[in-house]
């Protein structure tokens, strides 16, 4: 994976490199609360800030702190957690996941809310005559 950050083609930077600076761009979005990883390892956002900062520097400069961001990834993703069998990796794709689930209830909540109020107050009109309308 590393070696793929060396390999420019076209002068554009390779695909590797372009899913790290997503990546860090989306730690840098997160917090401890969704991503708690990041309290786990500290490094972790202050890689991806460098990475981020590095975009305007020389190339140089932009794959160390590729570099270092990728070690940063690998120690996040092989980190786990005290009392537990399972990967900081594993346990922030559960939490991810039961955030998608909570955003998703709050929608189809608010959805019916919405539904509810827009209901007719009246009782809509009968189909069928009445007995009394009958000639």
């Amino acid at each position: 994976m590393l070696d793929d950050l060396y390999v420019v083609a076209d002068d554009r930077p390779p695909a590797t490199l372009r899913i790290l600076i997503a990546h860090a761009a989306e730690v840098r979005r997160s917090n401890p609360w969704i991503y708690p990883i990041l309290e786990a390892v500290p490094d972790l956002d202050f890689t991806a800030r460098r990475l981020l900062d590095a975009l305007d520097e020389d190339t140089r400069d932009l794959h160390q702190a590729a570099q270092a961001f990728a070690l940063a990834c690998l120690r996040a993703a092989r980190h786990r957690w005290p009392g537990s069998e399972k990967q900081a990796t594993t346990r922030a794709r559960d939490r991810l996941d039961e955030v998608r689930k909570a955003r998703k209830n709050q929608q189809a909540l608010h959805h019916l809310r919405r539904k509810v109020t827009q209901r007719p107050l009246s009782p809509p009109p009968p189909l069928m005559p009445t007995l009394l309308e009958t000639p």
